[in-house]
């Protein structure tokens, strides 16, 4: 449980890291859409991989009889958000959907990052 919490806790720090770099410079080129649709779709990228901890976290403690059908109800529900937040950021605005799937995109890319050359 705590290395679970201390990854997220790494990948919340890098994300806010590059938004803070990034967020003021698209704002700054006008781009203020993309830029608020950067920090949502972080935001929601950072929640999703909060809800993969705790799926994995409750299939592994749950009975070998109950951790399929708990993963796959999980599976099927954050899939289902992400398809409800990227549909309403298109019903909204192609700015404001670009920076949400570049901000969600971004979060993968950090954990990737991380996996890969570690907490640092």
């Amino acid at each position: 449980m705590k290395d679970i919490r201390d990854l997220e806790r790494t990948i919340v720090r890098r994300a806010t890291i590059v938004l803070a770099v990034a967020a003021p410079l698209l704002a700054a080129a006008g781009l203020h859409r993309v830029a608020f649709g950067g920090l949502a779709g972080t935001a929601f990228g950072l929640a999703s991989f909060h809800l993969l901890g705790a799926a994995i976290t409750a299939a592994v403690t749950a009975g070998p009889i109950h951790a399929p059908a708990q993963a796959g109800l999980k599976y099927l529900a954050r899939y289902a958000l992400t398809a409800l937040v990227l549909y309403a950021a298109l019903r909204s605005d192609a700015g404001l959907f670009l920076g949400t799937v570049a901000g969600m995109i971004m979060v993968k890319f950090i954990i990737l990052l991380t996996g890969i050359l570690g907490p640092l």
